[in-house]
């Protein structure tokens, strides 16, 4: 074994600072040998360490001791232990070794580090284009400013969540707007929608866009009642329609939707807001969907129509919500009296 391969070291509270203990197993009763403080550590001692001993531990002590930039090289490039090679590229300065780190280190936590300490525009935009990991490209893509060369990652590059991140540093509103409308990934489209603010652009998009999560992007951004009245009752997708129920105040607009929306879902949201009981009684007596009509005697308030669905409501469940509204106690027990001959 050799001398270095068992290194430990411990901190001398007493006199604060921080020593080296280096022994071996075959000296007698395992005596621990000092051999020199922190202080004394020689290139010589170091490079011993780095190149031979097998305990990591060790290998990371150095690194935290040395500010030798050849020596940080080392260990970055070279040691086995990725915390070790991390703590080596924290400390590094050399902006080569840290390329050549970012571009080719085996793992990719060791080239984030690398690129957290980069600024030059030319090898961030290489990384973001070429380097093998996601998170290490977006990244990279996160330190540049240039908006000509992120308009270029966000159209090109072939990773739409490094795209995402380009577009979301983007500022030019022509260019979002021309994103927004034309990107092909749908994730894309998202961002550059939800940092628009051109109401027509908006109502372009919330109304064409063939992605429904992307229309919802673009109607967060939209006040106009008139124009989320045209896309609550015309998309063809239900989670937009329901998205809108909440901005919807006009009561013939509630009323029509409650009325004519083919989800049942939506129709029941929509009563929520209706206070009108010759609509709620309309739709008590017509709508197909027997939980449509219960959510509607649940907010009648007209006796004369609530008798007339506790009576003749083709649905018991109905039948009863219409029953319990009712307060006259003897019309009650002969639409009981009537329900037990069905």
């Amino acid at each position: 074994m050799k001398f270095v391969n068992n290194i430990n070291y411990y901190i001398n509270n007493n006199l604060g600072v921080v020593t080296m203990v280096l022994f071996t197993p075959k000296s007698k009763n395992n005596e621990k040998k000092v051999v020199e403080s922190t202080s004394e550590l020689n290139n010589k001692n170091i490079l011993e360490i780095i190149s031979n001993d097998s305990d990591w531990k060790a290998r990371l002590f150095v690194v935290e001791k040395t500010h030798d930039e050849s020596i940080l090289s080392i260990i970055a490039k070279g040691d086995n232990d990725r915390d070790v090679r991390i703590a080596a590229v924290k400390k590094l300065t050399d902006k080569s070794v840290l390329k050549d780190i970012a571009k080719s280190d085996s793992d990719w936590k060791v080239r984030l580090d690398a690129v957290k300490k980069i600024n030059d525009k030319k090898i961030l935009v290489d990384i973001a284009e070429n380097n093998s990991d996601w998170k290490v490209r977006r990244a990279a893509v996160k330190k540049i400013n240039d908006e000509e060369i992120l308009v270029d990652i966000a159209k090109n590059n072939t990773d739409s969540k490094v795209q995402c991140v380009a577009v979301k540093k983007i500022r030019d509103e022509n260019t979002l707007i021309n994103i927004a409308k034309n990107h092909h990934d749908i994730d894309v489209r998202m961002v550059a929608t939800g940092k628009l603010n051109d109401a027509d652009v908006l109502e372009y998009i919330a109304k064409n866009d063939s992605d429904p999560g992307v229309r919802l992007v673009a109607i967060d951004g939209i006040t106009d009642e008139d124009v989320l009245t045209t896309i609550a009752k015309n998309d063809d997708d239900w989670k937009v329609r329901l998205s809108l129920v909440e901005y919807l105040t006009d009561d013939d607009v509630l009323a029509d939707i409650a009325k004519s929306d083919s989800d049942s879902y939506i129709r029941v949201s929509v009563i929520d807001k209706i206070i009108d009981d010759d609509v709620l009684a309309y739709i008590a007596r017509n709508d197909h969907d027997w939980v449509v009509r219960f959510a509607a005697v649940e907010k009648l308030t007209d006796e004369n129509i609530l008798v007339d669905i506790a009576e003749n409501d083709s649905d018991h469940k109905v039948r009863l919500a219409a029953s319990e509204r009712i307060a006259d106690e003897d019309i009650i027990n002969n639409i009981v009296n009537k329900d037990k001959t069905k």
